[in-house]
């Protein structure tokens, strides 16, 4: 399998001027008892902390799901404001790395770098 990977455009710079600069996105997993677990997708303007985009599922948070939650933000949030290109930080986990995501960033190359 192919992996995609980006430049570090953020650098670690985690104070921007305003909103929708750039967002930062993660998965996490939290264990509720022996046998069950939550995957958490959560994607956040740096900004103002505002969660931009999630996904909660018993199951991993597949990179569709990322995609699909992710494009409904970026949907959502430029229709109304002018197209600012967005700083979309990750790590380099699998699912930011797959081929749908650099698919998904391709698609919407005009509004997240």
């Amino acid at each position: 399998m192919r992996k995609y990977y980006y430049e570090n455009v953020l650098a670690n710079e985690n104070i921007t001027a305003k909103t929708n600069v750039a967002w930062v996105a993660d998965i996490t997993e939290i264990k509720l008892d022996k046998q069950k677990k939550l995957h958490i997708f959560l994607c956040v303007d740096i900004h103002s902390n505002n969660i931009i985009a999630s996904s909660i599922s018993r199951k991993t948070v597949t990179s569709n799901t990322i995609v699909k939650s992710l494009s409904r933000a970026i949907e959502k949030r430029f229709v109304a404001e002018p197209i600012l290109r967005v700083i979309g930080h990750t790590d380099r986990g699998t699912q930011f790395s797959s081929q749908a995501y650099n698919d998904f960033i391709k698609h919407f190359e005009k509004f997240i770098i």
